[in-house]
């Protein structure tokens, strides 16, 4: 079994946080993503990545 390291970046900012997955040993962009930034959510920046990956 292969064991890939993912890094990821996120980029909070007022309008949209954007955030980027990429393999730690390739550098190899896995995916991307730019959701409107949640405010007053209780779980902050988890609930706009969540919703998008679901696509709520």
């Amino acid at each position: 079994m292969t064991t890939h390291r993912i890094r990821v970046g996120i980029d909070v900012g007022g309008t949209f946080t954007d955030a980027v997955a990429v393999d730690a040993t390739t550098l190899r962009l896995v995916g991307q993503v730019k959701v409107p930034t949640s405010h007053h959510h209780e779980d902050g920046v988890a609930h706009g990545m969540s919703r998008r990956s679901t696509g709520c």
